[in-house]
């Protein structure tokens, strides 16, 4: 293998490298892209040595910890476009940032499930560099985003950003941010520990760039941020199901009243409690007459706190919000995708009998996720698919 040419992609897992037996071949220079994955390597260093020609790194699950082992590889190599660094050890990452400042061609980096904790330096990045679009950071153990955010609301550059399962309290500066920046598009913050975003408002009339916003998992009360996107005609996506902070109970009317006037999500994530009929009632109202909606990822948690004594009432309240959901869904014209998850009693003869309905009548469904059914009522659920003709997926 070390006189072949022609090798373009190489990619060893489970290994444990030779850097003598490997080094010939990254030394033609005729390598694009090499994975390494959960592997040992004695000398990253050395194995790097003199490569020019690698456009796309990956050294994740590698059980690397020390940054430096491959600045010199990132400062002399100016083909390389994406680099993976994730599921390592690395702890600090200044060195990292100080060579991005200056990088011409990198444009994605992965440096999630390693033990970051400050984050920086990537300050100056966003100051000076014009490539770097695509950064996870996810699953570290960053709480400090002041200083990152600032130079950040000035980049024209980056669209992309998953800082999701950190330890984030204070998330103002970054929101802040977002009233000027002109390039995000994607920001991915859930399982976090967000608990305030404070003017919701006139950070999303300011902003017309973000497309992509996921909160899930945390404790934001999202309200305010309803009724700030009634008018909104920039966000396709909204994940904010699993969030601690009890909301006022009109909340699923403002979530009716967002359906109705907003023209622009196409995606969403959302959970609350259908113990409270009349709420979720006009909340499937608002689903009749969007038009834009065409994923709708419904989550209920009634399962953690049901009884033996309100297994009765409990039924009842589930059986109405079914019927309600696909009434709603056999006027709506537009969602395709439906994700029902945690929805008690989903076996009952009525809930039953109301999803067989929609699936012999709907006619722009082609995604079904729900729990599963019971093999006393398969027979009847089956009978129901035969008249479908647009589910490719359940």
């Amino acid at each position: 293998m070390i006189e072949n040419k022609s090798i373009k992609t190489l990619k060893l897992q489970n290994s444990d490298l030779q850097v003598d037996k490997l080094q010939p071949l990254l030394q033609k220079n005729t390598l694009y892209t090499l994975y390494i994955q959960n592997s040992f390597i004695s000398n990253i260093q050395n194995l790097l040595l003199n490569n020019t020609s690698i456009s796309d790194l990956n050294l994740s699950y590698c059980n690397l910890s020390n940054i430096n082992d491959i600045i010199n590889f990132i400062q002399n190599n100016n083909y390389l476009y994406k680099l993976n660094l994730s599921f390592n050890n690395y702890h600090n990452i200044d060195a990292l940032c100080n060579v991005l400042k200056n990088n011409n061609s990198i444009y994605k980096i992965n440096l999630s499930n390693n033990n970051i904790d400050d984050i920086n330096n990537f300050s100056s990045v966003f100051k000076t560099n014009k490539c770097l679009m695509k950064l996870n950071l996810s699953h570290n153990n960053i709480s400090n985003v002041l200083s990152f955010s600032d130079k950040l609301k000035n980049n024209n550059t980056l669209t992309k950003l998953d800082l999701s399962y950190n330890h984030i309290n204070y998330v103002q500066p970054l929101f802040d941010c977002l009233k000027n920046n002109n390039a995000l598009t994607k920001l991915n913050l859930n399982n976090n520990q967000i608990n305030i975003i404070n003017n919701i408002n006139d950070i999303f009339t300011s902003n017309k760039k973000l497309l992509k916003l996921n909160l899930l998992n945390n404790n934001y009360s999202f309200t305010p941020l309803i009724e700030t996107l009634y008018n909104n005609d920039t966000l396709t996506s909204l994940y904010i199901s699993y969030n601690e902070n009890n909301d006022p109970a009109d909340t699923p009317q403002k979530i009716s009243k967002l359906l109705e006037l907003n023209t622009s999500l196409t995606k969403l994530n959302i959970k609350f409690n259908t113990n409270n009929i009349e709420n979720f009632l006009k909340f499937s109202e608002g689903l009749k007459t969007n038009k834009t909606l065409d994923k709708l990822y419904l989550y209920n948690d009634n399962d953690t706190y049901i009884n033996y004594y309100n297994n009765t009432i409990m039924k009842e309240y589930n059986n109405i919000s079914i019927k309600q959901l696909t009434d709603a869904l056999m006027l709506n014209t537009s969602i395709n995708t439906l994700k029902i998850k945690n929805c008690l009693f989903m076996n009952s003869e009525i809930n039953l009998s109301c999803l067989s309905n929609l699936i012999k009548n709907n006619t722009t469904l082609t995604s079904l996720n729900i729990p599963s059914i019971d093999k006393y009522n398969y027979d009847a659920f089956t009978e129901a698919l035969k008249s479908n003709t647009t589910l490719t997926k359940l």
